[in-house]
């Protein structure tokens, strides 16, 4: 599994202090991972999915949503990865 450095390094995102960053487990598809940013007032949400050699890659360019609209997706009630799981690479779900 991808840490959460590898994977800002792999998009060529530098990382940001005030942005709080949290990855979610998709429930349906346990080889899609949703990121989800709060940032000046508004969530950016991205899913990363699992390639064929095991390492994530994501997926379109991300969108901005308010916390109104993630509660109707459903995003905060899948299973969170703590920083932990992300940087030590511990399966979970099937996700290395």
């Amino acid at each position: 599994m991808l840490t959460k450095q590898q994977i800002l390094l792999k998009t060529k995102r530098k990382p940001r202090k005030d942005i709080e960053r949290r990855f979610f487990i998709d429930k349906y598809n346990i080889n899609k991972i949703w990121e989800v940013a709060y940032l000046k007032g508004t969530y950016l949400i991205r899913q990363y999915i699992k390639n064929n050699d095991n390492s994530f890659c994501l997926l379109g360019k991300g969108s901005r949503r308010n916390e109104k609209e993630l509660k109707e997706l459903g995003i905060l009630d899948f299973k969170e990865l703590t920083n932990i799981q992300l940087l030590q690479g511990e399966k979970t779900n099937g996700i290395r």
